[in-house]
Parts: C-alpha cells; structure tokens; sequence
C-alpha cells in the first residue's frame, strides 16, 4: 500500500487499535492484510467495558469474535476480537448495491 489513501488507513487502523486496548486493558495486535489492516485482542477475564470494545469494533468494516465462552486452558480466557478496515471496504450485508 503507498501513498496518501495508504497512510489514512493505516492512521484508522491505529486508531481502532488504541481504542480497542483501552477498552480491554489488552494490547491490541495489528497487521496488514491484502487489502487493509486486522486488529485483534485476545480477550481475558470480563473482556473489558463491552460497550467501548463493541464501538471499537464498529469503527471498522467487518468485524468479529473468535473462541468460546467455554474455558480450555485457562477459565479466563474468552477468546478473541478482529476487526478489519480496507481501502476498498466490502459492503455490509443487506446494503444496497
């Protein structure tokens, strides 16, 4: 990715991932994908204020959870968050095309 476009995405991407570790208490990891950026958190515990990691998440183009609410390893744990931003976003479902 170069150039302008580039460069704002990667600010939007940076911005998802600050807010996203202040709403978990969990570094935020971020890496480029084809198109854009993927941002996760794994999530421990409470997984943080839900409210503030769900408008987190909404900052971006597609977004998810991974893992179970069912403890494997460590009954803390509660898996993990994404989100994607792109400089060419797919439409959401249910959008008009």
């Amino acid at each position: 990715m170069t150039g302008g476009a580039a460069g704002v995405l990667r600010q939007r991407a940076w911005a998802v991932a600050e807010r996203l570790a202040q709403a978990t208490g969990q570094e935020a990891k971020v890496a480029e994908i084809a198109d854009g950026y993927r941002i996760s958190v794994h999530l421990y515990g409470d997984g943080g204020d839900h409210r503030e990691v769900l408008a987190a998440l909404a900052m971006g183009d597609r977004y998810g959870h991974r893992g179970s609410h069912r403890p494997q390893h460590d009954e803390r744990d509660r898996g993990t968050v994404w989100c994607e931003v792109h400089l060419d976003p797919p439409p959401r479902p249910g959008a008009p095309r």
